[in-house]
């Protein structure tokens, strides 16, 4: 995006009637602002392939696919196979590097990544040579980095891309240019680039949301404020009507113009008493939304 940034810049300094446009493109889903990136879950659907491919070439090897050390031991005196999946880009400040590599960049200015894989295939084979020597071990390193990237978008991402180009194309057609096209909440949009360049999507394992979304699972998207407040009016309605049904009940049980009827008091009482059951769950359940929904409001990133 930086790159396209600069081609922006230099086009409106020429003044020339070129409009450029970005489309959010990268299997990483790292680009901010935007809620995916296209590619993305064509990425995902490739590496689950690839890691059931490691799990069953795991399984068929003596000690095969080792581990991170203490926990992945662990693992395979347990199962006699462990799986690791590594991202790309991991590792790398534990990587040794030599100056010219330190110093190496790609065509965009970031640091050229060295390959966590090779690394840790060897550090696994030094570790088990120096704590079981002696005992059967095999590391195979699977590098799906091109077999994700070399296939054909699933249909959600082909879906995608043609949202994202009938986007881009209305945008350019309105007179505009020096936007990305990409979705925001759900809704398309067109957001400057400098913005986009700026932005990254970084994933926080320490958060607690990295993986799931309390607010997205317990609340509506489109409604928080109204919906905290509508929820404990609609159960008080319920707990009232439950209340002058057992009054009802009651009166007709005690009133000598329908004593004929034979109802029973009781029946009263069993209202009442499903009554305070339901406001007893309700308020449990209500508060425990509150909770969730202000811990993950205040605590997200």
């Amino acid at each position: 995006m930086r790159g396209a940034v600069k081609i922006f810049n230099e086009i409106r300094q020429r003044k020339l009637n070129i409009a450029v446009v970005g489309i959010p493109k990268t299997v990483d889903n790292d680009i901010g602002i935007i809620d995916r990136s296209f590619g993305f879950q064509t990425a995902v659907e490739m590496a689950q392939q690839a890691i059931s491919a490691a799990h069953v070439e795991a399984e068929s090897a003596v000690n095969g696919k080792g581990g991170l050390f203490e926990f992945l031991d662990q693992r395979l005196k347990e199962n006699e196979h462990v799986v690791l999946v590594v991202v790309e880009g991991a590792g790398q400040d534990i990587i040794p590097r030599t100056y010219s590599q330190k110093e190496e960049r790609d065509e965009s200015g970031n640091l050229v990544f060295l390959d966590v894989g090779v690394w840790l295939k060897s550090e696994l084979k030094k570790w088990w040579d120096r704590e079981h020597p002696g005992e059967l071990f095999t590391v195979k390193y699977i590098d799906p980095t091109y077999m994700i990237r070399a296939v054909h978008a699933n249909v959600t991402d082909n879906l995608y891309c043609t949202l994202l180009a009938h986007s881009a194309i209305h945008g350019v057609m309105g007179g505009y240019t020096g936007f990305v096209a990409g979705p925001i909440n759900g809704n398309y949009a067109y957001i400057p680039r400098e913005d986009v360049a700026c932005a990254n999507n970084p994933v926080n394992t320490k958060d607690h949301n990295w993986s799931w979304d309390y607010e997205d699972i317990l609340l509506p998207t489109d409604e928080q404020w109204p919906f905290l407040l509508r929820f404990p009016i609609g159960c008080f309605g319920i707990c009232l009507g439950l209340s002058s049904q057992a009054v009802l009940w009651h009166n007709l049980a005690t009133s000598p113009a329908t004593r004929f009827l034979h109802i029973t008091p009781n029946i009263s009482f069993l209202i009442w008493l499903l009554a305070l059951a339901v406001l007893i769950a309700v308020s449990i359940t209500y508060i425990l939304k509150c909770i969730f929904y202000f811990h993950s409001t205040l605590f997200s990133t």
